[in-house]
C-alpha cells in the first residue's frame, strides 16, 4: 500500500521557520537532457544501501519494464484486476516524473551529458524492504497493465506538465482537496468507500479495485480512464477526450463487496416492457475540463442508445433527453432522475447510457476518440397492450387527438411516446381510470409516429384521420 511520501516539512519554532530536509541536491539542469528511459532508485534510510543522501544509487534501471512494474506489484492491491492496474500504472508512471511532495524524484544524478531521475523508495515502493531489496513478484497482469498503457501519463491543465498523481490506500468519502496542487487534487465524492469520516487527498488504491468490481446483478464497473478522471480533476490523458467526459458514481450500498468498499451499480431495471417509460436514478460526475450547461446553444443532457443484444447494431440511436437540473463545472457531480423508453419489440437488448451536447456531439463519439458508455443488458417483455399510430401531428393547424379507452376494471397506466426521424422525441405517462377514457394531443410542433403502451387492455383511436401514411425516417446521427 502507499507509504507516506517524503516531503519538505515546515516547522514553526519560536517564530523561526525551519526547513527539515536532507542534503541539498541539484535540480534538473535545463542544459542537460533528462533520461526518459532509465532511472536510479535510492533509500531514505541512512543505514540501508543506496542512501538518498549518499553517493551511490541503485541503477540505472529501465523505467517501464523494471521500475514501473515493480512499483505496481508492490503498491497496488493483490486483488486488483486489469482496470485497477492500468489506473495504478498511469498514476505511478506520472508520480515518477514529479519531485517530492507531488512525486518520487529525490534529486537528479548526472552521468556524462545525461541527467537521471533518482526515485525515492519511500515515495513509491520499488523495494518492500530497502535493507534486503525484497519485492513482490511481477505477475502477468502487472506486465499487461504496463504494456496496455505504454508511456501514458497524466498532464495537468494549463502547462501540461505531469499532474500531481498522489495516491493512498484509502481516501474516504469524499476525498479532500490537496494543497499541493488544488486544481488537480480536488475533493470529490467517492461513494464506493463506506467510510465517511476519512477525508484524504488523491486517488484511493483500494477504491480503484472497488470501482472495477463486476459479476453481480446490475454491476457497472468503471474503466481506468473513468477512474483517473474521477479522482484527478481537469487532467489531460492521452487516449481520452480532453474536454467532455463523464462517469457515474452509483453504488450498491446494500452490502460491501471488498473490505469496507461497495461495488458500482447501474440502477436501470434489468427487465422492462415494450414501449413503457421508466425513471432511473443516476449519480453523475463531470470528469472533463469544461462547464456543462442546461441552456444555450449546446446544452448537455443524459440520454441513451438501444442496441441489439450483442451491442453492435443500433436499434434506436436517439433516446429521451434528461436534464441535469443545473450546470456542472469540472469535477462537480449531481443526482438526477433519468427517463428511458423501452424498445417496441420484445427481446434482449443492450442499453447504452451516454451524455450528449445537444446539436453537436455525443460524448461516446468525439471524432477519433471515444468515451465509455454505461452498458446494461435488458430483457424487454411484451406490455399488456401496445398500439402503434403511424402518423400524428400538432402543427400547421392540424392537431391530432389521441383517444385512449381503458377496457379494464382497474386503472391503467399508459405511456405515450412520440418518435420522429428515428429519435425518441418525448414520452408522457397517464393514468386512465377503470373503463375510463382520456384524450391527449402531441407536443406543439410535432409530427411523426406515436406508440401507446399500457399495463391493461386499451383501445386507441386518432381523429381527425391521418392526412397521409407516415413512415419513420431511417436512424440518423447528427
Amino acid at each position: 500500500m502507499k507509504r507516506m511520501t517524503k516531503q519538505l516539512t515546515v516547522l514553526l519554532v519560536a517564530g523561526v521557520v525551519c526547513l527539515v530536509t536532507g542534503q541539498i541536491h541539484p535540480a534538473a539542469s535545463p542544459q542537460m537532457s533528462v533520461s526518459e528511459t532509465y532511472v536510479y532508485v535510492c533509500s531514505e534510510e541512512a543505514d540501508a544501501p543506496y542512501y538518498c543522501d549518499g553517493v551511490y544509487y541503485y541503477g540505472p534501471i529501465n523505467y517501464e519494464s523494471n521500475y514501473t512494474r515493480h512499483v505496481l506489484a508492490n503498491e497496488w492491491p493483490g486483488q486488483a484486476g486489469d482496470e485497477a492496474l492500468k489506473t495504478g500504472t498511469i498514476a505511478i508512471r506520472t508520480f515518477g516524473w514529479r519531485e517530492l511532495g507531488c512525486g518520487a524524484i529525490d534529486h537528479y544524478y548526472t552521468v556524462g551529458s545525461t541527467q537521471y531521475r533518482v526515485e525515492n523508495n519511500l515515495s513509491q515502493a520499488y523495494w518492500l524492504n530497502p535493507y534486503t531489496q525484497a519485492q513482490n513478484p511481477i505477475l502477468t497482469k502487472h506486465t499487461n497493465a504496463v504494456n496496455a498503457t505504454s508511456t501514458v501519463t497524466m498532464r495537468r491543465g494549463g502547462d501540461y506538465n505531469a499532474a500531481c498523481a498522489k495516491y493512498k490506500a484509502d481516501c474516504g468519502n469524499p476525498t479532500a482537496t490537496g494543497p499541493e496542487e488544488n486544481w488537480t487534487l480536488w475533493g470529490v465524492p467517492d461513494p464506493v468507500d463506506s467510510d465517511t469520516s476519512m477525508h484524504l487527498s488523491g486517488m484511493s488504491q483500494n477504491g480503484t479495485h472497488a470501482w472495477e468490481l463486476s459479476g453481480y446483478d446490475g454491476a457497472a464497473p468503471l474503466s481506468y480512464r473513468q477512474m483517473l478522471t474521477h479522482y484527478y480533476a481537469q487532467i489531460a490523458l492521452s487516449g481520452a477526450p480532453g474536454v467532455y467526459r463523464w462517469t457515474w458514481l452509483d453504488v450498491d450500498t446494500t452490502q460491501t463487496r471488498y473490505g469496507r468498499y461497495y461495488g458500482p451499480k447501474a440502477n436501470t431495471p434489468l427487465t422492462m416492457q415494450t414501449g413503457r417509460r421508466y425513471w432511473v436514478p443516476f449519480y453523475i460526475q463531470n470528469t472533463g475540463t469544461m462547464q456543462w450547461n442546461i441552456s444555450g446553444t449546446w446544452p448537455e443532457y443524459l440520454s441513451y442508445h438501444w442496441y441489439d443484444s450483442g451491442g453492435a447494431n443500433v436499434v434506436i440511436w436517439d433516446g429521451l433527453r434528461s436534464s441535469l437540473g443545473f450546470g456542472l463545472g469540472p469535477a462537480q457531480s449531481t443526482q438526477i432522475q433519468a427517463k428511458v423508453v423501452a424498445p417496441f419489440s420484445p427481446g434482449v437488448y443492450t442499453l447504452k447510457w451516454d451524455m450528449v451536447s445537444e446539436g453537436s456531439f455525443w460524448f461516446s463519439d468525439q471524432g477519433s476518440v471515444s468515451w465509455p458508455t454505461q452498458n446494461v443488458a435488458i430483457n424487454v417483455q411484451p406490455s399488456a397492450d401496445l398500439v402503434h399510430l403511424p402518423y400524428v401531428k400538432n402543427s400547421s393547424g392540424w392537431i391530432s387527438t389521441i383517444t385512449i379507452h381503458n377496457n379494464s376494471s382497474s386503472a391503467a397506466e399508459v405511456d405515450v411516446t412520440y418518435m420522429a426521424g428515428g429519435r425518441t422525441d418525448s414520452s408522457f405517462s397517464h393514468v386512465v381510470s377503470a373503463y375510463g377514457t382520456i384524450n391527449v394531443t402531441p407536443p406543439v410542433g410535432f409530427f411523426g409516429s406515436a406508440w401507446v403502451a399500457a399495463d391493461r387492455d386499451i383501445t386507441v383511436s386518432v381523429s381527425p384521420e391521418p392526412e397521409q401514411v407516415f413512415l419513420p425516417l431511417a436512424l440518423k446521427d447528427y
